[in-house]
């Protein structure tokens, strides 16, 4: 290469990591703005225990798999 040509290249290629190096930074700062915008607005945990779920709900107990037949996963 000639001496032009390898100057431009590296010119090149500082302004290559100079873009990455601010955009890097830029995007660190975003992230802790983030986190402290989250960590603001972040609710006070209840005081109060909360209500259980109505007896209606789809949850998975115990007592709804009780009669199912385990023998199938005995070796």
């Amino acid at each position: 290469m000639s001496k032009k040509t390898l100057r431009l290249v590296r010119t090149l290629s500082d302004i290559r990591r100079a873009q990455r190096c601010t955009a890097l930074r830029a995007a660190r700062q975003a992230a802790e703005l983030a986190a402290l915008a989250a960590e603001d607005s972040e609710p006070e945990p209840p005081s109060a225990p909360q209500d259980p779920p109505p007896q209606g709900s789809r949850e998975c107990t115990a007592e709804a798999h009780g009669d199912f037949d385990l023998s199938i996963y005995a070796g």
